[in-house]
């Protein structure tokens, strides 16, 4: 694996579990202040991944990569990441033994874990590390702001 597949790789999990973390965080009802178990572990997931790509991007990693490595809106459209959100979310649950939160996760589709509105303000495409980082920012900024702080 090159620097490129894992970046894709990991481009597709941070949007999963920035889809996750905003469903959750829906479905409970509740912001930054009184998550729940899985939205915590999704948002130190998603500092993780933040760490990460900044740490790629002083590497210069991808550096004149023009290739777009993901299109958010086309990434929606895509039966294989519903597919990946739903098993994401299932792991989750289960590790957290929430057994309802994990049929809740089979059963969902991704008109029910995606709200479009809510991403319009979002880049609709990652090119780069820093794009990512950007895109991980403006997502957890609006959740969970204390996600960012992950050592």
């Amino acid at each position: 694996m090159n620097f490129y597949d894992f970046f894709t790789f990991m481009s597709y999990f941070t949007l999963a579990n920035l889809v996750l973390l905003r469903y959750t965080n829906r479905r409970n009802g509740s912001t930054a202040g009184g998550s729940s178990t899985i939205a915590q572990h999704l948002s130190m997931n998603l500092g993780c991944l933040r760490k990460i790509a900044s740490e790629m991007k002083h590497m210069r990693a991808l550096e004149g990569n023009h290739k777009c490595v993901v299109d958010i809106i086309k990434a929606f459209e895509d039966p294989r990441f519903s597919k990946l959100c739903m098993h994401v979310g299932r792991t989750y649950a289960m590790v957290h033994e929430q057994s309802h939160l994990a049929s809740d996760f089979e059963s969902t589709t991704m008109s029910d874990l995606v709200d479009f509105n809510d991403w319009k303000s979002y880049t609709s495409q990652i090119y780069t590390p820093e794009d990512l980082i950007k895109f991980v920012d403006n997502g957890v900024a609006e959740e969970e702001p204390t996600a960012l702080l992950v050592a």
